[in-house]
């Protein structure tokens, strides 16, 4: 079994990143813009049906935030929320591009980093926020789902986390 921390009285944020990640700075920024604001489970969901390259790298790497948070603060997925999701330019490479008739040109080849922070949900703050029903009994639902999958985790009930706390699976060349 695995080693689980206490559940802490203060709020906790994780913050992760991924360097280097062979994928256009603009594709990746769309995605980036989508799971930003989400809850943890609700991302990886987002993450893992994407048709895009950077749908599954961005879910790892909310993945392995939320094992970190999982392992070192014995925080559930369901009360973590994607808080900040961000991506920067990273370094750029020139390649010669072959054209016809015998013609060459420059073909510039771009990586950007992805950095992401997670944070624990305040639930009261949420529903009392809430600017309609539908909004309120949903943050409800949530606070409800996440409540209960913290009573497992106390009662030992949660499992590995979902990696293994590396990106090996993906490859970012």
């Amino acid at each position: 079994p695995m080693e689980v921390a206490p559940v802490p009285a203060a709020p906790v944020s994780i913050s992760q990143s991924f360097k280097n990640i062979s994928y256009s700075p603009w594709r990746m920024n769309l995605l980036a813009k989508q799971l930003r604001g989400l809850t943890v489970p609700e991302a990886i969901g987002q993450g893992t049906f994407s048709a895009k390259k950077g749908g599954a790298i961005a879910k790892s790497l909310i993945e392995k935030a939320s094992d970190v948070a999982l392992r070192n603060h014995g925080v559930a997925r369901e009360s973590l929320f994607v808080e900040t999701l961000f991506v920067t330019q990273g370094p750029g490479r020139k390649r010669i591009k072959m054209m016809g008739r015998g013609r060459t040109g420059l073909s510039f080849i771009r990586s950007s980093h992805l950095n992401l922070t997670i944070s624990t949900i305040d639930f009261e703050k949420r529903v009392n926020e809430a600017p309609n029903g539908s909004q309120r009994r949903r943050w409800q639902r949530l606070a409800k789902e996440a409540a209960g999958a913290q009573a497992a985790l106390e009662q030992g009930e949660v499992g590995e986390p979902a990696t293994d706390g590396r990106l090996a699976d993906l490859n970012p060349l």
